[in-house]
């Protein structure tokens, strides 16, 4: 009966250990995709809201918390919803490149253009908001 000698055994470990590195490498891109497209989702959402909701409670702002991962809505200095983000973002004005600290919604449920910035510490991914319609540019 013959064995496995000491480097036939070292050479699979090896083997499979490259395997599953190039496997774990090809999930961890996936996972980092499904966070872009979930930290964009929440805040569509959250800007479909803030319109819809200054439609009928008059002036809302959107705000990002200091991690800048909660988006918040608030309307007549009271926090009417709350919501995480995957992926840390920050808002921009278009006109001026310049940081904003809100984003306000008038009872027509228009606000300005706005730039989200999500930066997941590697990739930038921007999203320009219209503030006409609430629709992202292409």
């Amino acid at each position: 009966m013959r064995a496995f000698t000491l480097i036939e055994t070292l050479a699979t470990v090896v083997l499979l250990a490259t395997i599953a590195s190039v496997g774990a490498i090809g999930l961890a891109g996936a996972s980092d995709a499904a966070k872009m497209q979930e930290a964009e989702a929440v805040l569509r959402s959250t800007d479909a809201d803030a319109r819809n909701l200054a439609r009928t409670s008059g002036v809302v702002r959107l705000t990002l918390d200091d991690a800048r991962t909660t988006l918040r809505l608030v309307s007549a200095g009271e926090l009417v919803l709350e919501r995480q983000s995957p992926i840390p973002m920050h808002l921009v004005d278009p006109e001026s490149d310049t940081p904003m600290h809100a984003v306000i919604f008038e009872p027509t449920g228009r606000s300005q253009d706005y730039i989200a910035v999500l930066d997941d510490g590697g990739e930038k991914h921007t999203i320009t908001i219209s503030g006409l319609t609430g629709w992202t540019a292409p």
